[in-house]
């Protein structure tokens, strides 16, 4: 067993003490945690996260609610990235058990988040007799997707930079700096504009439209921050802890985030909610000018539904996606469902710097129970219930 320094007993030491390795190579681990972690909340608000992901709700040949997601990142060991570095990652199942929740929940935690400044965490350290553990009781907080007893499913994906293209002066490529140009991007033909013919891009992207001396900037719009009077606030990732814990259905969740304010943990980034339970419905939930926005919808990637933006970010996915929807309009069997996850995986060698699809889940809403391929290998299949 991993020590644990800050608890020594009780429901979180027993909790860390639960930890179990799942793999063989120290991705994958299960824990259950039956202690108030709420008492630990005001720790989450500086941990930051991310993910590139998919996720798809439909009707299997029974009639059982399926929620499909992908969850897609890219974890270097101690932040380090270079062209040989391989990826890592520390996934664990969380059963949540808090005496003070209403409902049980099952979900998939992305331990990297814990501490992705330091790097503490990552493939192996859970059971490797000598890191301490004790940052992991807040597991339940970095769960990335989950269920809970009541069939109410929930995941968080980013979405792609959202602003404006501001104009600005005519500048030749040659004269900028070198820093100024791996930040520029290059429009040769009559009337392209970026707003229409450039893909994802970062805050302060320079586009030059060389054919008719014509500049523009990407401003970022700052991410989500809520400041009704009276309202707790919350990240996202809090929020959709709440929804498994306390809401049984879609409306309760929208209720419940109706009477939040929320806070992105990242001043540049921005997340949507896609949140799902038994009888069928889902949603996605949005951020937009502080406002929450609702949208009820079967599929989604990383690009806002409540506003057209740019779609370079999980477009190919989302029309993957939908074309499975058409094809199984009355109910998709399972391994449909699966195919349509195996498709969208971002699967690029551990070793290249790029996305990678660390998990494809299919939870059942109706029987309660989670598939799950681990690091794109889709010969195996784990299989929980709550």
């Amino acid at each position: 067993m991993n020590p644990h320094v800050r608890f020594q007993d009780g429901p979180f030491a027993e909790a860390l003490d639960s930890i179990r390795r799942l793999d063989e190579k120290g991705y994958f681990y299960e824990m259950e945690i039956a202690a108030d972690y709420y008492a630990l909340e005001a720790e989450v608000e500086k941990i930051c996260f991310g993910g590139g992901c998919s996720v798809m709700v439909t009707p299997n040949v029974k009639g059982e609610t399926l929620y499909c997601r992908n969850y897609d990142y890219n974890h270097f060991p101690y932040g380090k990235i270079t062209a040989t570095t391989d990826l890592t990652g520390l996934d664990v199942i969380v059963h949540a058990r808090n005496p003070q929740a209403k409902y049980e929940s099952l979900g998939v935690a992305d331990a990297y988040w814990l501490d992705a400044v330091g790097g503490t965490f990552f493939a192996g350290v859970l059971d490797d007799g000598e890191t301490d553990i004790s940052r992991a009781a807040i597991m339940p907080f970095v769960c990335m997707d989950g269920i809970n007893t009541a069939g109410l499913a929930v995941s968080i994906l980013a979405l792609s930079p959202d602003g404006d293209w501001q104009p600005i002066d005519y500048v030749e490529y040659a004269e900028l700096d070198d820093e100024t140009k791996k930040a520029t991007i290059l429009l040769k033909r009559e009337a392209m504009r970026p707003w229409r013919d450039v893909g994802e891009v970062e805050n302060g992207t320079l586009v030059f439209n060389t054919y008719e001396k014509l500049g523009w900037k990407f401003v970022q719009r700052p991410s989500v921050e809520q400041k009704v009077p009276g309202r707790p606030t919350l990240t996202q990732t809090t929020l959709m802890r709440r929804f498994l814990d306390y809401c049984g259905t879609v409306e309760e969740a929208i209720a419940l985030a109706q009477e939040t304010n929320v806070k992105a943990p990242l001043s540049i980034l921005n997340f949507h909610l896609v949140v799902a339970d038994r009888s069928g419905r889902s949603v996605v939930m949005e951020w937009v000018d502080d406002k929450l926005r609702v949208n009820d919808i079967d599929h989604v990637t990383n690009f806002y539904v409540t506003r057209r933006g740019s779609r370079a970010h999980g477009g190919d996915r989302d029309q993957v996606l939908a074309a499975a929807l058409d094809r199984w309009p009355y109910g998709m069997p399972e391994y449909a469902a699966k195919g349509a996850l195996q498709v969208c995986a971002a699967n690029l060698p551990l070793t290249k710097i790029g996305s990678f699809t660390y998990w494809s889940s299919i939870y059942n809403l109706s029987q309660g129970t989670l598939k799950l391929w681990h690091m794109t290998d889709y010969d195996k299949c784990f299989e929980f219930k709550l």
